[in-house]
């Protein structure tokens, strides 16, 4: 510019060419002498110069050149390039030539009075630089462009910062800044140089910046200043193409003339940018050249961190742990005040989990889903962790992760099966993945649909984790707002994932008792590592850090601008970057370009007011904005943290706002980030102090503006999601905003909200999330009048049938009072029995929920009454005989293929009466089994009479059971085939209760099936009761799985405690105390066995039990105390403890209970007390034991008749124990081999080594010892394999 500015003010034109040969020091010395004497021809030199550079006209390089030639009577081939224009080829070549032009280069200056000082001695140097100097102060005062527009400092310098640098310093101070005169975004000059008016401005300010004086607190880098002047130059003869720094460097300017701007080649020659190459001067100068903050401050969080080394340092430990299988899971909830940081912090480990962090060998990052809890959209299902989801599929749809999108699709599809579309309503974008659409039939009915979703949610987590083959991080911000539903999420994720898993959060200070600290009190409780990091305010040095990077100056120039800071703002970071950019705007802080460096006012900063609280001061900012920026905000608001620009567009077109335009001023104001789509606040207080600056009626009214006019392009667009956003801001706005328009109007707009409300809890019930379905039933019944149901019947009856179906799914003290206010009014005003179905339905529901079985029962028994269908008031042997018969007799003339293709039910009543019998069946078998025979009956006399239902194959699953209880084991197996073969039937079935139908047939085929095939069977029948949200049913699976698994011998004892304690532990964190108590004398059974000890779980007091639960059930229910004695009894039969053995079996054969439905345990429990029976018999000569090992024995062989391969060793080994106690030794000695054989035919290494062992005996009794030793090594060797433990028991015995 400086030669450009010479050339103009020439009157000779032979000078030119003494000019250009001069060297550059030489030319800003005529320069400058020039300037002084031409200086009232200035304004002539911006025609000058546009005709130079043949702006606006054809032709314009030739012209350039042209002029150019003309003048001098030169090529600029011929001038010869500058002494140091090749660059330093030594460091220490830079250091002498820095010496040379710079005079004590290195000197610190201590404070402004000294700088400038420092400035004049500069100034008066000897070097170049002291003209240089005097000449750029020269022409930034007499020329500034800002002497001729209205534009000011703040408004027009705003460059973006650069968030990244780091340690370095590069200068106290400015670099060359881009000019914004409010046209375009920060940071980008408003037009290129020499393409309009105002480039000749761009020219001189950028000499002026880049010739400012360099005196300051750091150590001048030269190669900075030949670099901004080597800029200018190159835009000056490129015509204004505006190329950056990186441009020139990657095309290599400094070493060939294939550049991409047209320059002269003897200027190229110059090859000043050659100084540039410098790694680090390269690096800090970045995208836009700024070495420092560009006279601008941006509202963008820092993006170091300051002050939080050791709370990071934990995370990182905390994580790595988790990853590593040091612990089972782990999470981390960082907790603080607003604005404190937390979100700062966890992205920092967010970026070193994503590079890798940590001890992985094989550099593979971690899975990062990250999801925001909003205070506003809470009436979105699951809206942090379903958007944390659905980000994730939207980054794997992209074509460069088609690889692992295709390999997810296929692990989803073939563990969930058609249940990935349930997932999908829920993560629109996993559609992309797996492809077509929800085929979910109409009476896919689920127990718990909550339930449903949160272990699909976690399966799916678990398939992330392996097709990635990495460790998953959720990351949820904002858990202060987190809602029920995502809480028993996470809860459930902690405890039962089995991949890498680790929760990161953030949350601010909430009270002791709120859920999100409740539930990681219950999860430490299960082995997961919980952590609460607390973040407190930051000191005054991390204060004085962060202004010190923000405003790129050595941390002791800023420290009396921190300590002032730091006073007001008590060390919240985020209220200390706004006081920044707040004094930013009233010019108490403000960029100097004459010292490149930023400068304050402290008296005046220190006696500026200030509220205590950052919402009053951002409120009390934002107020300063223009009325259609801040209402803009408002609205933006309304809608929590962030909104998608797609939803701008629609309510800009739909409600006539006028938003894009106030927002995009918003974001340039600071306030408002605009990426990846989306409008978002910079921050939660901004969006909270913009949201209550709001006048109360004015926000209602925008709520209820913008949701109607959502509502309405998602019912025309057919958008769900759209239309639960649009209900949820009416909601938002209370039904008090539609009495404002009148009565006509105002009673027709409140039936549509109310209509509307209905639509989204429909579809977010669709979405299993039956806490928001809650919040809308509720809120469409408060739009309804006095007479709603007398005036709108069908409406009314839907909202409250919704509202009870949802409290009772939700629970809790609330929603239960909430679920007997509306059952009282649907009973009260209902016009039908069968409009009143549904809350009598969940009326008894809600009394077995409670334990109140008899209530319960009787409570169905009235109902069926009122529907025609009678139950006998007391249910004897032969009343259920009678039924039995005239079950039989209904089905006699039936074939399997047309009951199974039987005829679909239509009557509401007798399918009504089938849901309240299923029900009283599920309380009868707890208080009351030899009841339910007659139940089960009555369900499948009034599937036959009126057609099948969704619990028909239920009812055909027990029947059958009671069949094969009778002694009838084929004709019962028949109807378990039967009502496998009903599920599969769309119209009826449809896989609802696969869960149960499982559970019950599974037992049924134990008797005629190979027992090994039927613990796939319970394992199918757990997954399908977690996948339906049935859990108990799908935990009784799980128990009736561990013990086929036992029975059988199929795996090692190890193996089978650690599938048994898996499920303990689900059932235990599940809270079914009634399976606990259960399942207990058979978990201790196992439990002593693989300790190998009879003193660790056999108590020798006969009352010892383990838990209140069990004593009150055995009380209640003789089969508890039946299997408590029961495995007593085994355990001290297995250890070979006679008195043991006789005591309990004494107290089993005293608890005498009637047989209805069939378990593979009974013949176990059948088999061993025919063994016990036999010892005794043999060892007393006891006629009446050896009559119950007779009956055992009678019973192994009329089961082998139906399963020979499950029950033919058994019957072998109670014949040779017969045969022992009649002393027929050699038939025994016949039959022992026998059934060492079977077993081992039929795979039962457990019953081959009870085989041995027990051969052993009889061998060692009878006198034939060497005998004996034999059979007793087979047994060792075959108790090896099955009972660890047990081996040293068997040598002492051996």
């Amino acid at each position: 510019h400086s030669l450009a500015d010479q050339v103009c003010n020439l009157e000779q034109e032979e000078d030119l060419g003494k000019i250009i040969s001069h060297s550059w020091s030489d030319i800003v010395t005529i320069y400058v002498n020039e300037s002084k004497k031409n200086d009232g021809n200035r304004n002539l030199h911006g025609n000058i110069i546009k005709d130079a550079l043949g702006k606006g006209e054809e032709g314009g390089e030739e012209k350039k050149e042209e002029f150019f030639f003309r003048h001098a009577k030169m090529k600029f081939e011929d001038v010869q390039p500058l002494p140091f224009a090749s660059g330093p080829s030594k460091p220490e070549d830079l250091q002498d030539m820095l010496n040379s032009i710079l005079p004590d280069h290195s000197v610190f200056l201590e404070d402004e009075e000294q700088q400038r000082k420092g400035d004049e001695e500069a100034k008066q140097g000897d070097s170049p630089l002291a003209e240089y100097l005097e000449t750029s102060e020269d022409i930034w005062v007499n020329n500034s462009p800002y002497d001729q527009t209205t534009a000011t400092l703040n408004d027009d310098l705003k460059l973006e910062m650069d968030g990244n640098v780091g340690g370095g310093y590069i200068g106290d101070g400015f670099s060359p800044l881009s000019v914004d005169c409010g046209e375009n975004e920060p940071g980008q000059p408003s037009e290129k140089v020499g393409q309009g008016p105002k480039s000749i401005d761009y020219l001189n300010v950028s000499f002026a910046e880049l010739s400012t004086g360099n005196g300051g607190n750091n150590q001048v880098d030269f190669r900075v200043e030949m670099v901004s002047l080597g800029l200018v130059f190159v835009e000056l003869f490129s015509g204004g193409k505006g190329c950056t720094l990186p441009d020139i460097v990657k095309s290599g300017l400094s070493n060939d003339h294939d550049t991409p701007v047209t320059t002269p080649q003897a200027f190229s020659q110059l090859n000043m940018l050659n100084l540039a190459s410098a790694t680090d001067i390269i690096d800090s100068l970045g995208e836009n050249d700024e070495l420092f903050g560009g006279g601008y401050i941006s509202n963008e969080t820092s993006a170091k961190l300051f002050g939080r080394d050791a709370e990071l340092a934990n995370l990182k430990d905390i994580y790595l742990r988790s990853i590593s299988n040091e612990v089972e899971q782990s999470c981390a909830i960082i907790e603080g005040p607003s604005g404190i940081g937390k979100t700062k912090l966890s992205q920092e480990l967010v970026q070193y989990a994503m590079k890798g962090g940590g001890n992985r060998t094989d550099g593979k990052g971690c899975i990062i889903l990250s999801g925001k809890f909003d205070k506003l959209q809470q009436a979105q299902p699951f809206s942090a962790v379903a958007s944390a989801f659905n980000k994730y599929c939207g980054w794997l749809s992209s074509a460069e992760n088609a690889h692992v999108a295709e390999r997810l699709s296929i692990a989803l599809k073939q563990e969930l099966g058609r249940e990935v579309h349930v997932i999908a309503k829920l993560v629109p974008d996993l559609s992309k993945i797996v492809g077509g659409k929800a085929d979910l039939h109409k009476n896919d009915g689920v127990g718990d649909a909550q339930k449903r979703l949160r272990y699909l949610l976690c399966q799916f987590i678990e398939i992330i984790c392996r097709s990635h083959d990495s460790p998953v991080m959720l990351w949820l911000d904002d858990l202060q707002w987190v809602d029920s539903a995502s809480i028993a999420l996470i809860n459930q994720v902690l405890l039962v994932s089995r991949c890498n898993f680790f929760l990161l959060g953030c949350c601010r200070e909430t009270k002791s008792d709120h859920p999100l600290w409740n539930m990681l009190d219950s999860v430490s409780g299960f082995g997961t590592t919980t952590a609460r990091i607390k973040l407190d305010f930051i000191d005054k040095e991390s204060v004085n850090s962060l202004i010190s990077q923000k405003l790129k100056l050595m941390p002791r120039v800023t420290r009396p601008l921190a300590d002032i800071v730091y006073h007001k703002t008590k060390g919240i970071p985020f209220f200390v970057q706004q006081l920044i950019l707040e004094l930013h705007k009233e010019g108490l802080l403000r960029p100097s370009l004459a010292r490149r460096r930023w400068v304050w006012e402290e008296e005046k900063i220190f006696e500026r007011g200030l509220p205590d609280d950052v919402v009053e001061f951002m409120t009390n900012s934002l107020n300063r904005l223009p009325i259609e920026v801040l209402s803009a905000l408002g609205i933006l608001s309304c809608f929590g943290a962030s909104l998608d620009c797609s939803l701008i567009e629609k309510l800009q077109n739909e409600a006539g706002l006028s938003l894009s335009g106030p927002l995009d001023t918003a974001v340039a104001e600071g306030y408002v980030k605009k990426k990846n789509g989306m409008y978002c606040f910079v921050h939660d207080r901004v969006q909270e102090s913009a949201y209550d600056a709001m006048d109360p009626d004015f926000r209602c009214h925008c709520h209820f503006h913008c949701g109607m006019a959502l509502s309405t392009v998602a019912k025309r667009d057919i958008d769900d999601g759209l239309l639960l956003i649009a209900v949820g801001q009416i909601n938002l706005a209370g039904p008090t905003i539609t009495s404002s328009l009148g009565n006509e109007s105002s009673l027709v707009l409140a039936l549509k909200v109310a209509n509307l409300n209905l639509s989204a809890a429909k579809i977010a019930m669709g979405m299993s999330d039956f806490f928001s379905a809650y919040w809308f039933f509720d809120n469409g019944i408060s739009y309804l009048n006095n007479r709603h149901w007398e005036n709108n019947y069908e409406l009314t009856l839907a909202l409250h049938n919704g509202l009870a179906e949802c409290a009772i799914a939700n629970g809790g003290e609330h929603t239960i009072l909430k679920l007997k206010i509306a059952s009282e009014q649907v009973l009260h005003y209902a016009r039908c029995l069968e409009d009143k179905l549904n809350v009598l339905l969940i009326k008894l529901r809600v009394l077995f929920q409670q334990s109140k079985l008899p209530a319960a029962i009787e409570h169905g028994l009235d109902v069926l009454s009122q529907l025609g269908e009678v139950i006998p008031d007391e249910i004897t042997p032969d009343v259920v005989i009678l039924y039995l018969e005239n079950t039989k007799a209904m089905l006699e003339n039936i074939s399997d293929e047309d009951l199974i293709n039987y005829k679909v039910i239509c009557d509401q009543k007798k399918e009504g009466a089938i849901e309240f019998l299923a029900q009283i069946s599920a309380a009868k078998f707890q208080i009351s089994p030899s009841d339910q025979p007659l139940i089960v009956l009555k369900m499948v006399q009034l599937s036959l009479e009126a057609g099948m239902s969704p619990l028909s194959p239920v009812a055909f699953a027990l029947y059958g059971s009671f069949v094969a209880s009778t002694g009838d084991i084929r004709e019962g197996y028949r109807f378990a085939k039967i009502s496998q073969a009903l599920l599969n039937r769309q119209d009826v079935g449809s896989r609802r209760n696969v869960e149960k139908v499982l559970a019950y047939t599974g037992q049924i085929i134990a008797y005629v099936e190979p027992i090994q095939s039927v613990a796939e069977l319970h394992a199918q029948g757990h997954k399908a009761g977690m996948t339906s949200g049935t859990t108990s049913v799908a935990l009784f699976n799980s128990l009736l799985e561990v013990e086929i698994l036992f029975w059988s011998g199929m795996k090692s004892l190890s193996k089978t405690i650690s599938s048994l304690g898996e499920f303990m532990r689900s059932i235990k964190q599940q809270k079914h105390l009634m399976l606990t108590a259960l399942s207990m004398p058979f978990s201790r059974t196992v439990s002593t066995l693989h300790h190998g000890s009879l003193s660790n779980s056999v108590n020798d007091a006969d009352d010892g039990f383990s838990s209140k639960m069990e004593e009150e059930l055995r009380q209640t229910n003789p089969a508890q105390s039946r299997s408590f004695y029961f495995h007593k009894m085994f355990i001290a039969f297995m250890f070979r403890d006679f008195s043991r053995t006789q005591k309990f079996a004494v107290k089993y054969l005293y608890f005498k209970i009637g047989v209805w439905m069939i378990f593979f345990h009974q013949s176990m429990h059948l088999f061993y007390e025919g063994l016990v029976g036999y010892w005794i018999g043999r060892e007393e000569s006891s006629a009446m034991w050896m009559a119950k090992g007779n009956e055992s024995k009678v019973a192994m062989q009329k089961f082998a008749a139906c399963s020979k391969w499950n029950f033919e060793n058994k019957f072998y080994l109670l014949s040779a124990e017969e045969q022992f106690c009649e002393r027929n030794f050699e038939l025994a000695a016949e039959f022992y081999d026998k059934a060492i054989s079977s077993a081992k035919e039929h795979r039962f290494v457990n019953e081959e080594a009870l085989s041995n062992e027990l051969a052993g005996m009889f061998y060692l009794e009878t006198g034939r010892r060497s005998k004996s030793i034999a059979y007793f090594s087979r047994a060792i060797e075959k108790y090896h394999t099955r009972y660890d433990q047990l081996l040293q028991i068997m040598l002492k015995n051996s």
